[in-house]
């Protein structure tokens, strides 16, 4: 897997912003943030990401809702994950608190791969609730 689709899954999956998106049905503030990180042609693009809830806590669980597109056939696709925090909205910095390495999203999405060329894929992903010493924050 390239620096790009990692870079795009990370922006993707873990950095809230205050931008929201306006393809959310629920107005959560996940999106497709390769722009940002100069990844001109990602491979992977993201399109209708959306959580319910918004927000996860140590009560509710959440699913994350993503349309996929991708640029190139890929057979496989692992993904590390690093997760971070900020105490307030408008901290200085981003904390990490997790970081899980070579996750395969094939086996956790079953219609995933191989993802074909143009394709366009619906995945779902569960979130359990949070645990009891996972920080709280922005």
């Amino acid at each position: 897997m390239t620096k790009e689709i990692i870079l795009a899954l990370l922006c993707l999956f873990f950095l809230a912003t205050e931008t929201t998106s306006t393809s959310s049905p629920t107005n959560s503030p996940w999106y497709d943030c390769s722009s940002e990180e100069n990844i001109n042609s990602p491979t992977l693009q993201f399109s209708n990401v959306y959580s319910v809830p918004s927000v996860v806590t140590p009560t509710s669980g959440q699913t994350l809702y993503k349309t996929i597109t991708s640029t190139e056939t890929l057979n496989e696709i692992t993904v590390d994950y690093h997760q971070y925090y900020k105490r307030t909205k408008n901290g200085s910095s981003w904390k990490t608190f997790l970081v899980v390495n070579g996750v395969d999203e094939c086996q956790e999405h079953d219609n995933l791969c191989p993802l074909q060329s143009g394709a366009i894929v619906e995945v779902q992903s569960i979130h359990p609730p949070l645990n009891a010493h996972t920080p709280q924050g922005w």
